[in-house]
C-alpha cells in the first residue's frame, strides 16, 4: 500500500516472506537478512531478482552501522533471535526507532 522504494526484512530465514513481500512490491529493492549461510544460500536459490538482496548479517550489528531505516523494515519470528542479556534487546529496538524516518501524516 505505502510502495515503499526500499524494504528491510530482519532475520529473513529461508525467504518465503521475501517472496510474497516482492509479490506484492515489485518495484521495490528489497534487502533480507539473516546470520545464518545455509537460509540464505537457500532463499538465493528461490528468487533470482535484480532488486532482491539476501545478506548474510548479524541484524543487531547491521541496525548498529546503517544510518536510517527504509520507510518499511520488516522483523517477523527475528526478535528471539536477538541473544541475551535483555539490555541488547533493548538497545536493539532503541536503535530501531531512532533510525526510523520520521512521517507526517495528514488527516
Amino acid at each position: 500500500m505505502i510502495n515503499p522504494d526500499n524494504i528491510l526484512e530482519l532475520w529473513s530465514g529461508l525467504g518465503q516472506t521475501t517472496i510474497k513481500i516482492f509479490e506484492n512490491n515489485k518495484n521495490s529493492n528489497i534487502l533480507a537478512i539473516d546470520n545464518r549461510k545455509k537460509p540464505i544460500e537457500k532463499s538465493r536459490q528461490k528468487i533470482d531478482e535484480e532488486n532482491v538482496k539476501f545478506v548474510c548479517n548479524d541484524m543487531v550489528k547491521y541496525i548498529q552501522k546503517i544510518h536510517s531505516l527504509p520507510k518499511l523494515t520488516i522483523m517477523l519470528y527475528s526478535f528471539h533471535h536477538i541473544p541475551d542479556p535483555v539490555e541488547i534487546k533493548v538497545s536493539f529496538l532503541e536503535n530501531c526507532y531512532k533510525k526510523m524516518k520520521k512521517v507526517t501524516i495528514y488527516v
